[in-house]
């Protein structure tokens, strides 16, 4: 087919995302004027709408995820009205799995290349549509679909994404090292891919190019990236060898495929450097059985516990509700395994029933209700009912602004102990906020220290144990003392700041100069020690000083007595 110019479309979810498929197809050699264009589901459509026309594409290409589609198709739509010759091309792994419908039900859309499209995109532009494996495509007014076999891709074959790549600030750049999963979780479109890698010094090459453009988040999607172990080591040493200070890389593992020399390879990484994304999704073992899922729960629990320990890698675990044989009780066993670990972050996801996994065609068996339209997220299953799935998106929307958030670390510690669990705090908080309209705010940084204020009066806490936790969780964050918040705040006058005890503290931390010394800095006295507790999860009783100090952390150092104690 004869397209002049060619105008391939992302429509990603935030303005800091990339759409990195567009950019592996357009390094393919297309016999096209190929341009990508870049936007976000949160511009105005409008907008969107004009500058596709202004490209006066003879092709419109549009890659389709169950964030995007319903997007896509409005824009198709409009496009075919002004522009009825323009031809409106769809690939994507929404898409991909039920093609033949998505173009039956939809007038506007005239191609669908399905399946992975390096390798049979460019047969479009120089043959008959038969000729390109995966694609459905219109010949008076039918649908047909081509009967050439679509092979999985050869990564070995791709041009690197990353070659002479104009790079922009304040973007997360995506990487693909492989593709495929060794294993084959229920949900997940990766399990029915074969596992294929990218040569090793193609990798390196393109890593190379991040790197030294400095880019500010690499994220990996690769399904897992410690499949095989000694790729693993390699992309890990040569990401510490060329490290620039400012790069951090976002990687998924398995963590019951890492081996001993990885645990110890991660722990003499730079701090930062390194993020990890491991998905439980679910620790009670029928639920495990049922998607698939392989896992020990305690070996789980000891190399999180090893790499939280070491304090240089950031920890992001994930749960997912509404998966077979999981009702609330033993979901709520679930968040307490994984909160026990202390990630850093904790996501609280909720199925989605993606097209082309095995769990959607599962979801009958299972009792698993969803609407037909993106993202397919769960409504009820036989063991969750809707409301205690509307339950678990208040105690998700908690943990994400309070826990994740890390603005109220020590606050949550002590409701922790005064409830007796993760799972009573985060349901006693999720009832609470409910019923007394927090969840209805704005989620401005001072409501969080209001709500838990409020809270912990609620469940009786100590009034000044209560005030100086907040406080201090408070000034971890912010050295501007927000005067919205009623909690009580010390007004440390100059000669304080600037008496023996103090200047001691910025002479031993190198902060000599009298007049920026004092710079971003906060002086408190508390009545509590916020980092000695008794058993039973209250702090011990012990008047001190606190100087907290601002930079690109901060640290909090103690003023007289015991001044060698510092965070």
């Amino acid at each position: 087919m004869k397209f002049n110019k060619t105008l391939f479309v992302g429509l990603n979810a935030s303005f800091s995302h990339t759409a990195l498929a567009l950019y592996s197809l357009v390094r393919m050699p297309l016999e096209t004027e190929a341009v990508v264009r870049e936007f976000t589901i949160n511009e105005n459509r409008d907008s969107v709408f004009r500058a596709i026309i202004e490209e006066n594409a003879d092709l419109v290409a549009f890659s389709c995820y169950i964030w995007n589609i319903d997007i896509v198709l409005t824009l198709a739509r409009r496009i075919k009205a002004a522009r009825p010759q323009t031809a409106i091309l769809l690939g994507g792994p929404e898409v991909s799995y039920d093609a033949g419908q998505w173009i039956k039900r939809h007038a506007e859309i005239d191609l669908i290349l399905s399946g992975e499209g390096e390798e049979s995109l460019p047969l479009l532009f120089t043959g008959p549509e038969e000729n390109v494996p995966g694609l459905w495509y219109r010949e008076e007014g039918n649908v047909k679909v081509s009967d050439k076999p679509l092979d999985p891709v050869n990564l070995s074959s791709l041009p690197p994404v990353y070659r002479n790549f104009s790079f922009q600030d304040h973007k997360m750049y995506y990487y693909e090292a492989s593709r495929g999963c060794p294993y084959r979780c229920s949900f997940c479109l990766s399990s029915n891919e074969p596992v294929r890698t990218v040569p090793m010094q193609q990798v390196k090459e393109e890593l190379h190019a991040l790197l030294k453009a400095k880019v500010m988040i690499v994220k990996f999607v690769d399904r897992t990236m410690n499949a095989d172990p000694a790729r693993f080591h390699e992309i890990l040493r040569f990401i510490s060898e060329e490290d620039n200070g400012i790069t951090r890389f976002h990687m998924e593992i398995h963590p019951t495929a890492l081996r001993d020399a990885s645990i110890q390879q991660i722990q003499g990484l730079r701090k930062g450097l390194v993020q990890f994304e491991i998905g439980v999704q679910s620790t009670h073992e029928p639920t495990c059985q049922a998607i698939r899922r392989v896992g020990d729960t305690t070996r789980i629990g000891e190399v999180v516990a090893r790499l939280r320990t070491a304090g240089n890698v950031h920890l992001h675990l994930d749960l997912i509700a509404g998966l077979p044989y999981e009702d609330m009780r033993a979901f709520a066993s679930s968040f307490e395994h994984v909160m026990d670990m202390q990630p850093h972050m904790l996501q609280l996801g909720f199925l989605k029933l993606l097209r082309g996994s095995d769990l959607r065609k599962q979801a009958e068996q299972y009792g698993i209700r969803f609407p037909d339209d993106a993202p397919y997220e769960v409504v009820a299953t036989k063991w969750m009912s809707p409301e205690d799935l509307f339950f678990l998106k208040d105690v998700e929307s908690l943990v994400d602004h309070l826990y994740n958030t890390s603005c109220v670390q020590k606050t949550l510690l002590y409701f922790r102990y005064r409830t007796g669990s993760w799972w009573e705090l985060f349901s006693a908080l999720a009832r609470f906020a409910r019923e007394n309209g927090y969840l209805q705010t704005s989620r401005k940084q001072t409501e969080r220290y209001d709500l838990c204020l409020a809270f912990g009066r609620r469940i009786g806490s100590d009034e000044t144990i209560l005030q100086d936790l907040i406080r201090y969780d408070m000034l971890m964050q912010t050295w501007k003392w927000p005067a919205s918040v009623p909690i009580r705040f010390d007004n440390w006058t100059a000669e304080r700041f600037l008496s023996k005890e103090v200047q001691q503290v910025l002479a031993e931390i190198g902060r000599t100069d009298p007049k920026n010394g004092l710079r971003k800095t906060q002086g408190q006295h508390f009545q509590y020690d916020i980092h000695a507790y008794f058993g039973d999860g209250t702090p011990c009783k012990r008047e001190h000083r606190l100087l907290f100090l601002y930079k690109e952390e901060t640290s909090v150092h103690r003023i007289g007595k015991g001044m060698e104690w510092n965070i």
